[in-house]
């Protein structure tokens, strides 16, 4: 972290930068949160769930490549290991805040069940999690992030179970509606170009900033 920080020195989105890769959120100021707040895409920058299943994406795609070296062929695990590894390392960045602990604990569960030979409904899987969150922490029950993160998960799968196959403005669209009264109890309002400014956000930072972010900050040492 100390590495990146000297790196970034003199950037002027330095601090986000640090908030984006590895959760250090110190640095940022109010002021650069809270155009970020008011665009509601603050959940882009600090580390949730969406940042740990691309780290497990980017871990699975380094184990396929590393399949390829001959001495490592008959690892066909190796994959899923380095996708567990990559989370649950971006997991500790982010001092195991509870959006990224959720979305490590299912990871792990779907992976192990992948595993066994196992097929659980996504509703089952986001039950035994609440569950494990609960038991682990039960003040949680209390924190507006552990409903927003887990709200989040079950208006996605219901958009899922509904459309099949549901674009980004229905998913967004569903979010939006479905986590209005969290929004509206927790922060007093929310804004009406959210969802447009998500639908141009979200793909830029999944497909882009955030992968680059990662693989940027695994190369911060070299």
């Amino acid at each position: 972290l100390n590495l990146a920080r000297g790196q970034l020195h003199g950037f002027s989105q330095g601090p986000l930068l640090l908030a984006m890769i590895f959760g250090e959120q110190d640095e940022v100021s109010p002021q650069s949160w809270q155009p970020l707040r008011e665009a509601g895409i603050i959940h882009l920058i600090a580390i949730s769930g969406m940042h740990i299943g691309l780290a497990a994406w980017l871990g699975l795609w380094l184990g396929r490549l590393l399949l390829l070296l001959p001495g490592v062929r008959r690892v066909t695990v190796l994959p899923v290991f380095m996708a567990l590894l990559l989370a649950t390392f971006y997991t500790a960045l982010s001092g195991f805040c509870l959006p990224a602990t959720r979305a490590l604990f299912m990871l792990l569960l779907w992976l192990l069940l992948r595993l066994w030979q196992r097929s659980w409904s996504g509703w089952r899987i986001w039950w035994c999690v609440l569950a494990l969150m609960l038991a682990i922490d039960p003040w949680a029950l209390f924190s507006c992030s552990f409903w927003l993160s887990f709200m989040a998960i079950a208006l996605l799968w219901g958009a899922v179970r509904y459309w099949r196959h549901p674009s980004l403005l229905q998913i967004q669209a569903t979010m939006s509606v479905g986590l209005l009264p969290l929004q509206l109890l927790w922060f007093g309002g929310v804004s009406l170009l959210a969802i447009p400014i998500n639908l141009l956000a979200i793909p830029l930072f999944c497909l882009l900033l955030i992968p680059l972010g990662l693989l940027g900050g695994l190369l911060v040492p070299l």
